[in-house]
């Protein structure tokens, strides 16, 4: 699946740069001698060393970018796909070309989901990517990146948002279908229809929508013979066969499972991989197979070991392993099992909120403590499970206190914040003071109404938001000094230059979260890039100084009110 996202965008860039075409015809060149290799052949890589160091020499950041895009494909390491992505996104950034660092930012941001299962990063390039290709015309790449954010989305368990972003991708593509083609942008268009359809399915289906779920197997019907798409035709094997044991046709079920494990292993898609063993051993379970049954719950075992994708159906089995009674397994097994249930858990409640909350059952982490040290220390049982249990009940009374107190005052804190912003429909101003009749001043009325005015445009147009502005930048922009401007905001406004900069950052961005839902799934360091702060620990830290809330409580907060 990595493969077909990052091979999107080729055809879209040799038409793209057709008029320069003379600035890349070396990299075509050199791209003959490996373009009918497969992803991750490291076969490719001596020749794309080549065409790196010639696009170096001739200080050709076109053709270096193309060839870091090809080095990143090609790898089959991990951490040389993201030195290579990285260096990719730095030569599309000297270009200055949206479509590029758009493209660039994409890149990595597949990188980090399919190769790091850092989804957190995985998204904010992918937002970094959108936001490029908002500078551009190019619609394909708009989708591509609309396709991806929803992957994600899915991933994380928000399925209704999911689909929205899935049903765009799907009529996009579907509209280019109709229209008049040339041979790669039908395949590329095709290829993009078919994994989109492919995710709605995996959407429907985790939301139980049955039937949809067959009018869009029966609507990808035309494509199964053909050749060109058995990748997508493995996705369909594998959504046909969970729709086929829904309806308790386990043997059929079995049969269309079996053929799609053999497409899928043979492509490695092992997030797609674990599901089809996990519907396996059900069907499997179903028919008192319960040999087959375990040997395809290993399986999915042996994946989560390797890759630490944390699926609902990764979860699901190790429950299966260690609460089915027809399943012999070891006192060791169960501990194992109960250990990498319990990093599922760990990697669900740290990395994924929204689908830990959906899926965390019985199983809390310190359940589970218990659970292994019963199953491997046999004795003294006992007297361990009330010690323990003792511990935990104090720990846990501890625990909710605390959290209850916090939980009161960051309600108080936001409560005020609603009200404070309530009445306000714009980034909130800083009132101006005048200055008091008996306090002498050194500067004219005139020069002080003049900055006051201008300091209310800087206000109005969002000024602020600008990452590098000092004091000293905005005074030349006003035409000012640094004394004049410095005096006027003190005096006028009540506070310093840094408080005040920091004030209007932090009102812009609240304001945004409460008139705009869409901003509350932004991530932490994208907002505080929004309004103008470069680190992320410097826009939490002044956000909290401000509202007595860090940004991701305050966006708990106003998720669970709206």
């Amino acid at each position: 699946m990595c493969r077909n996202i990052l091979l999107f965008g080729i055809v879209f860039f040799c038409c793209a740069v057709s008029t320069a075409q003379n600035s890349v015809e070396d990299y075509y060149t050199i791209r003959k001698e490996y373009a009918q290799l497969r992803e991750n052949n490291a076969n490719a890589l001596p020749a794309i060393a080549i065409s790196i160091k010639l696009a170096k020499n001739k200080q050709n950041f076109k053709h270096l970018f193309y060839a870091y895009e090809d080095a990143a494909l090609y790898s089959p390491d991990r951490e040389d796909k993201l030195k290579y992505a990285d260096s990719c996104l730095s030569t599309a950034q000297k270009t200055k070309d949206a479509t590029m660092i758009s493209t660039a930012y994409l890149g990595k941001g597949i990188v980090y989901y399919f190769n790091f299962r850092k989804f957190d990063k995985a998204l904010d390039h992918y937002l970094l990517a959108a936001k490029s290709a908002e500078k551009t015309t190019d619609a394909y790449l708009q989708y591509k990146i609309k396709y991806n954010i929803g992957v994600v989305k899915s991933y994380l368990g928000y399925y209704p948002e999911a689909l929205l972003y899935f049903h765009e991708c799907k009529l996009f593509f579907e509209t280019n279908l109709k229209s008049n083609l040339s041979p790669p942008l039908l395949f590329n268009n095709t290829r993009g229809y078919l994994n989109t359809i492919h995710q709605i399915m995996i959407c429907e289906r985790q939301l139980h929508h049955w039937e949809k779920v067959d009018r869009l197997l029966k609507e990808t019907g035309r494509y199964r013979n053909n050749a060109d798409f058995n990748q997508e035709k493995g996705y369909f094997l594998k959504e046909r066969g969970i729709a086929l044991f829904n309806k308790n046709q386990y043997e059929q079920a079995i049969d269309s499972l079996i053929i799609a494990e053999d497409m899928l292993q043979h492509k490695k898609e092992e997030s797609h991989l674990a599901v089809t063993y996990f519907y396996l051993a059900k069907a499997y379970l179903k028919m008192n197979n319960s040999s087959l049954s375990t040997g395809y719950l290993k399986k999915v075992d042996s994946l989560f070991t390797r890759n630490e994708a944390v699926l609902p159906e990764v979860r699901k089995t190790y429950e299966i392993l260690l609460k089915n009674k027809y399943l012999a397994i070891s006192a060791l097994e169960s501990a194992h099992y109960t250990e990498q249930l319990m990093k599922a858990d760990s990697i669900l409640h740290h990395d994924l909120p929204n689908l830990s909350s959906r899926i965390f059952t019985e199983y809390d982490t310190k359940s589970l403590v218990a659970e292994k040290e019963k199953l491997i220390q046999a004795k003294n049982v006992r007297n361990t499970i009330i010690t323990i249990t003792t511990l935990l009940i104090g720990c846990l009374i501890f625990f909710l206190y605390t959290i209850n107190q916090k939980r009161k005052k960051n309600l108080q804190s936001y409560q005020n914040i609603v009200r404070q912003y309530e009445t306000v429909t714009t980034a909130t101003p800083v009132t101006s003071v005048p200055t008091t009749p008996d306090r002498k001043s050194t500067y004219s009325s005139a020069l002080i109404e003049k900055l006051l005015k201008k300091l209310e445009e800087f206000e109005l147009t969002n000024g602020f938001i600008v990452q590098d502005i000092t004091l000293g930048s905005l005074a030349l922009e006003m035409q000012t000094n640094k004394t004049h401007l410095s005096y006027v905001i003190n005096e006028h406004k009540q506070m310093t230059w840094p408080t005040y900069l920091k004030t209007l950052r932090i009102n812009y961005i609240t304001n945004l979260m409460l008139r705009n839902p869409t901003y509350l799934h932004y991530n932490v360091g994208v907002l505080g890039e929004m309004c103008g702060y470069k680190s992320r620990q410097q826009f939490a830290k002044q956000f909290c100084e401000i509202h007595q809330l860090s940004p991701l409580e305050f966006i708990n907060l106003r998720t669970k009110n709206n």
